[in-house]
């Protein structure tokens, strides 16, 4: 699940694991363990708010759900009460919906987070390089962004490193003569429709990266 504290994240394991930064403002994102417990402050969110209108629908349909069971949900939320007060009309239908509701609710808040003025990059530990590989695959149509991000992600992490860039718009495509400019001569902009010859390991600079961009 994920943590947006380093502090909270050590509750959970000693080694959290950063996945994202953002630098203005300065927000850092954790991969924990999963918990019992949520590790995400949602701050003055409604829990409620987590829940879309279309599953709410779905869920009051299939459990037949009076819209009093909802109200009674949301103030029990509202006052921060730790048991949910539905009088006595229970039955298993209604415990039901509760707990599929309270589900959901956990769900979003340990695997989903959003903060719209932040400006988040996958993070990379390149101190790790040789220790673990970093294989990503960017995947999306075509003039979406993809090869913009990848440079943004390589200039963000791996700025001391040699880049290789094979693509057939190696030394057309803005994003890589973006990166070119930022990095300088560390960023070799081939056409890989030039290489009809397998390229020795040897070649490639220990530390680089490679970008195999069609």
């Amino acid at each position: 699940m994920l943590s947006n504290s380093r502090q909270v994240a050590l509750k959970y394991t000693k080694i959290p694991y950063l996945i994202c930064t953002s630098t203005d403002p300065s927000e850092e994102i954790y991969f924990v363990p999963d918990s019992s417990l949520p590790a995400l402050n949602i701050g003055n969110c409604d829990p409620m708010s987590l829940v879309s209108p279309d599953e709410l629908f779905y869920l009051k349909k299939k459990y037949r759900a009076p819209d009093s069971l909802i109200r009674k949900i949301r103030k029990c939320y509202k006052d921060n009460s730790e048991e949910f007060d539905i009088g006595d009309e229970i039955s298993l239908e209604k415990s039901l919906f509760i707990s599929e509701v309270e589900d959901l609710i956990l769900q979003r808040i340990k695997q989903t987070y959003r903060n719209e003025s932040a400006n988040f990059w996958p993070y990379y530990p390149r101190h790790e390089m040789g220790v673990r590989t970093f294989h990503t695959a960017v995947v999306g149509s075509s003039s979406v962004g993809k090869s913009y991000t990848v440079a943004k992600i390589i200039e963000k992490n791996f700025s001391n490193s040699i880049v290789y860039v094979f693509s057939p718009t190696a030394k057309k495509d803005k994003a890589w003569l973006d990166l070119q400019k930022i990095l300088g001569k560390k960023v070799k902009l081939i056409n890989s429709n030039d290489v009809d010859v397998d390229i020795p390991l040897s070649e490639i600079a220990p530390g680089s990266v490679t970008v195999v961009d069609d």
